[in-house]
């Protein structure tokens, strides 16, 4: 009763009856929440957790800004292709892209988003995946770009940043595969 109690008193106000708190709590305990849609878009502006490269601290900034090259693509043009073995890593600076899996959308990256991760890692015994997605500019957009021996050298000198990297890969290979 005591979850019960807690529930009553976030929702009770000073216009709030009897029978709407009990209707409020039959709800409550046996609705069953929302699936977000795969299509699901956040509005641009909106910000959600702060990504990665957007809270490097000045050290690691330094590096990545002397490590990475910059690149633009325009609006409808693939930046990687599934099935390619091209192991380059890429953070958007400026841009949104569809990550589109089997001719499906599967997520939509902006500015501070990373991704290439999973192509871009070795695996063990100098072995690195292929891509598994094709991702499309939807607008012009504007990307650092890490090769290969850059990334490593990155993720040597900074732990967090390979450690997170690595968390995101396991996560998006969980979901797309």
């Amino acid at each position: 009763m005591h979850g019960r109690t807690a529930l009553r008193l976030c929702i009770l106000n000073h216009t709030t009856r009897a029978e709407g708190v009990e209707r409020v709590l039959e709800f409550l305990e046996t609705a069953e929440p929302r699936r977000p849609t795969r299509d699901y878009e956040r509005h641009e502006q909106l910000p959600t957790a702060v990504p990665l490269f957007a809270r490097l601290d000045p050290l690691e900034a330094k590096a990545f800004a002397a490590l990475s090259t910059e690149r633009g693509v325009p609006a409808g043009e693939a930046v990687v292709s599934q099935w390619d073995t091209s192991r380059d890593f890429y953070v958007i600076e400026q841009g949104i892209v569809d990550v589109v899996f089997d001719d499906e959308l599967v997520a939509t990256l902006r500015s501070g988003d990373y991704f290439g991760e999973i192509a871009a890692l070795e695996w063990g015994a100098r072995f690195a995946r292929s891509r598994i997605a094709t991702v499309v500019a939807r607008r012009d957009a504007r990307f650092r770009v890490l090769e290969p021996a850059a990334l490593e050298q990155l993720l040597d000198e900074f732990q967090r940043l390979e450690s997170e990297i690595r968390h995101t890969a396991h996560r998006r290979m969980r979901e797309t595969l």
